[in-house]
């Protein structure tokens, strides 16, 4: 199987330092997993790299939400519920993902996350991070 790795471009950069680094570390996650399986490493290799990511992804929301939260955020409540389903959904994914041997599913599956995160970061993200930068939030580095 050949893997497309997702690519960092500007128009996911956001302007807020600390959630620029959890997604550049998020679409390096990802990327990792998906080359992982490329490689066909041992599963249980493949199972902590999936572990890993889901945490990383976890703190990454809860840091998000205490920033809205601080600056009381209209949209924290949708916001969380797509968090929510979001980290539904990977779980899931990653579950799948890591016993393809299908190069169509592998295909579909390495596109919809990857459309997952760029589509969460440029959209979602980017109204609240807009919207944080906006009431002033002081940059953790």
């Amino acid at each position: 199987m050949i893997y497309a790795p997702i690519e960092w471009t500007e128009e996911l950069t956001l302007g807020f330092t600390q959630i620029d680094e959890d997604h550049r570390t998020l679409v390096q996650m990802v990327n990792n997993v998906f080359l992982g399986v490329c490689a066909r490493l041992d599963n249980d290799i493949l199972s902590t790299a999936c572990d890993d990511l889901i945490i990383h992804t976890q703190g990454h929301f809860l840091r998000e939400e205490l920033a809205m939260e601080r600056h009381f955020y209209s949209g924290l409540d949708d916001h969380k519920s797509e968090h929510a389903e979001l980290l539904d959904a990977l779980g899931g994914a990653l579950k799948t993902i890591i016993t393809i041997s299908d190069a169509d599913q592998f295909h579909k599956a390495q596109q919809s996350l990857g459309s997952w995160l760029t589509e969460h970061i440029v959209g979602q993200d980017k109204q609240t991070v807009d919207f944080i930068l906006a009431h002033n939030e002081p940059q953790v580095a």
